[in-house]
C-alpha cells in the first residue's frame, strides 16, 4: 500500500512508486540537476549539449543506453510527477572464459549516473531504485523492438565508498591505480622515447581493438586450476569511441580556440611484440589547475608478454613518453593506469617512471553483480581498466 514519510514525501517502501523510464521532459529535468555535481569543467549549457549527444553514439544508439527513473507512478493529468532518484545504463558486451578456457560471449549493463536531488536526499529513494533496477536488470532490461537478452552482470563505479552498493549487491572489486608525476619541462628521457612511438587515431583505432578483443580471448582461453571463471568487458570499438567521442566533445568545449587532436593514444615496439595505450582527458572545474587535471589510460596493451623484457621496457617508455608530450600539450598534471597487472607493473619498474600506487577507498570503486550461475566471489573480473568505466 501507499504511504508517506515524515517528510511528507512518498515512503520509499511505498507499493506506489515505480522504476520506469523518464520523459524526455524528466530525462532533461535531471540532467539540469546533476550538472550541478557532474558537469565538471564544463558550463551548464555545454554539459546539456554533451548528454543528450551521448546517446547518440555507437554504445549507446539503439537502445545500448537507457534512463531509469524511481517515481510516483503514471503521470497525473495536466500535472507532473515527482522524480525521487535517476539513473542509465549501457549495454556491454562481455567475455567470460571458464576453468577450462571455454569462452562465452554475453552482455552486462553498466550503471551510471545514480542521482538523487538533494533535497530528497535521506529518504532512501535511491536504494529502492537500486534494488528494483538489480532485480529488473538480472531478468534482462531490453527496450522495445530489441533482442531480450540475459545479462551475465551488472556493473557500477562508486564514488561514495566500498560498502553502500555492495549492501545492495554489487560487491567492490580491485580499486588501485597507478598515477605518473608530468615533469615540469620535457624531460630528455620522455622526448627521446616518444621519438620511437607512433601514433593511434580513428583511422587505425578498430585494428587496434580487433586485435585487442582477439588477444584477450586467447587469454580467457587458457585452462586454470583454481576453479575460477574469468570475466571482461570486451574492448571493442564501440566501447572505446564512447570514450574517446566524449573526450572530444568536452576539449571542443573548454578550448574552442583548438582544432580536434587526432591522437587517441600510442604504439611502440615490433609487430607481435607492441606495447600500446589508449587514452582520455579529464578536466577539473578550473581546467588552469594543471596540477588538478588528470590523463587517463583507458587500455594498456603487451601483445607478447614473453616478449624480451628489455624490449618491451623500451616499447613501454616510448608510449609513455608520448603520453606525457600529450598531458604537457593539453596540461594535465598526472596520468592514472587503473589495476595494473604484474607484467605492466614490472615494467614500469624497469623504466624507473617516476609513480606511486594508490588504493582508491571512496571514489570510482569498480563494483559487480553478478548474474551468473556461479557465485560472484569465483568470477575474476580481467582487464579491470578505465574502459570499462561509464
Amino acid at each position: 500500500m501507499g504511504s508517506l514519510s515524515h517528510t511528507g514525501l512518498p515512503d520509499a517502501e511505498s507499493s506506489d512508486l515505480v522504476l520506469t523510464h523518464p520523459t524526455q521532459d524528466e530525462k532533461y529535468a535531471t540532467w539540469q540537476l546533476n550538472s550541478k555535481e557532474w558537469k565538471g569543467a564544463l558550463s551548464e549549457e555545454d554539459y546539456l549539449r554533451r548528454e543528450p549527444y551521448m546517446e547518440t553514439v555507437p554504445l549507446s544508439k539503439d537502445g545500448g543506453m537507457q534512463h531509469w527513473v524511481l517515481t510516483t507512478g503514471a503521470i497525473p493529468e495536466g500535472s507532473k510527477r515527482t522524480v525521487l532518484s535517476s539513473c542509465e545504463t549501457i549495454r556491454k558486451r562481455v567475455l567470460v572464459g571458464d576453468a577450462a578456457g571455454q569462452i562465452k560471449e554475453g552482455i552486462a549493463y553498466g550503471v551510471g549516473s545514480v542521482f538523487t536531488d538533494p533535497s530528497l536526499r535521506g529518504n532512501r529513494y535511491g536504494a529502492r531504485m537500486l534494488r528494483e533496477l538489480g532485480k529488473m536488470l538480472r531478468n534482462g532490461a531490453e527496450p522495445p523492438g530489441c533482442q531480450q537478452q540475459i545479462p551475465l552482470a551488472s556493473a557500477l563505479w562508486s564514488d561514495i565508498g566500498k560498502q553502500f552498493y555492495a549492501k545492495k549487491g554489487w560487491p567492490a572489486y580491485p580499486s588501485l591505480h597507478v598515477t605518473f608525476a608530468i615533469p615540469g619541462g620535457i624531460a630528455a628521457g620522455d622526448a627521446e622515447a616518444a621519438r620511437h612511438a607512433r601514433l593511434i587515431t580513428y583511422d587505425n583505432l578498430k585494428e587496434f581493438c580487433d586485435l585487442d578483443e582477439k588477444l584477450m580471448r586467447e587469454q580467457l582461453a587458457k585452462p586454470r586450476s583454481d576453479g575460477k571463471m574469468k570475466f571482461c568487458f570486451a574492448p571493442d570499438y564501440d566501447i572505446m569511441r564512447w570514450h574517446l567521442y566524449r573526450d572530444d566533445v568536452i576539449a571542443k568545449a573548454l578550448f574552442k580556440e583548438r582544432g580536434p587532436t587526432e591522437m587517441k593514444g600510442a604504439v611502440a615496439g615490433p609487430d607481435g611484440k607492441r606495447v600500446w595505450v589508449l587514452w582520455v582527458r579529464n578536466f577539473h572545474e578550473n581546467p588552469q589547475e594543471t596540477a588538478k587535471n588528470k590523463m587517463y589510460i583507458l587500455r594498456l596493451v603487451i601483445e607478447d608478454e614473453a616478449a624480451p623484457a628489455e624490449e618491451l621496457a623500451r616499447s613501454f617508455a616510448a608510449v609513455m613518453g608520448k603520453a606525457h608530450e600529450y598531458a604537457r600539450d593539453w596540461k594535465l598534471g598526472k596520468i592514472d593506469l587503473w589495476n595494473p597487472t604484474a607484467p605492466i607493473s614490472s615494467l614500469i619498474e624497469a623504466c624507473g617512471l617516476e609513480s606511486e600506487i594508490v588504493e582508491r577507498h571512496v571514489d570510482s570503486i569498480p563494483s559487480m553483480m553478478w548474474y551468473g550461475k556461479d557465485e560472484g566471489e569465483h568470477v575474476e573480473w580481467v582487464a579491470n581498466e578505465k574502459y570499462c568505466w561509464n
